[in-house]
């Protein structure tokens, strides 16, 4: 009884009625979504509000953070079982489905890769590891910012030594992510492309900030992305015909 009267202090606080774990009720949610189903009992400091609902003989129970909900609304029972009604909408967030914890931290891997039927290299390819605790994986979704710095080989006295030499934001969505929890985005060479220019050191450092709406923010880096490849005799090469890849004169 006590988690009983807990919920319905928590239902109370977003309708103003007192419901009771069981009620058929209706979430509004921060992102439009509306789910229903009947309340599931819960622990008092508990950080979800839990639903249940029954689709095709089985029983599922879905779990929302407390932030995602504006409003809990009771509604008929009758309406949630009518035969053209849906009795739940799954969120089509998969990360939601599976109950997956949240973002704890990130990892990246970048590597310089050719898009194309050439062998210059196009730009980087960068894998996104979302972590979760105990470096579980998980489908994270935001707006995720690359900066790329290269050092000069001999910098001259009014050159820096550390300069960057690429900015690239991406919207990092579900279609990105080739298997659970890594995603892979392609950054293209914009003003410079350091396969071109031996001012460069062959390494560089690629920097990420992921901004995951209602999470944070999250931080990762490459501290040695290659920027070209090294060879002797490709560079020797290159020097004698003028072109770093192309080897017919």
């Amino acid at each position: 009884m006590l988690q009983v009267a807990v919920l319905g202090g928590l239902c109370a606080l977003f309708s103003g009625t007192s419901l009771e774990a069981g009620e058929y009720v209706k979430l509004l949610l921060v992102d439009g979504r509306t789910p229903v189903g009947q309340l599931v009992p819960q622990e008092p400091d508990s950080e979800f509000v839990m639903l249940q609902s029954s689709t095709n003989n089985i029983a599922l129970v879905s779990r929302f953070p407390r932030w995602m909900v504006r409003d809990i609304q009771p509604i008929d029972a009758l309406f949630v079982d009518a035969p053209n009604e849906p009795a739940f909408e799954p969120p089509r967030n998969p990360v939601e489905i599976r109950n997956q914890p949240e973002i704890q931290s990130l990892k990246i891997r970048a590597g310089f890769d050719s898009w194309d039927r050439d062998t210059q290299p196009d730009g980087l390819t960068v894998e996104i590891f979302p972590r979760a605790a105990r470096r579980l994986p998980v489908d994270a979704e935001g707006t995720i910012t690359f900066e790329l710095f290269a050092e000069r080989q001999h910098p001259l006295p009014h050159e820096e030594r550390f300069e960057s030499i690429g900015r690239w934001s991406v919207e990092l969505s579900s279609e990105d992510y080739i298997r659970p929890g890594v995603a892979v985005v392609e950054l293209p060479w914009r003003n410079t492309e350091p396969y071109e220019n031996n001012e460069w050191k062959p390494l560089g450092l690629l920097t990420a900030r992921l901004f995951v709406a209602g999470v944070g923010t999250f931080d990762a880096s490459d501290a040695n992305v290659p920027l070209r490849e090294w060879s002797r005799f490709r560079d020797d090469l290159g020097l004698h015909r003028g072109s770093r890849y192309e080897l017919e004169p």
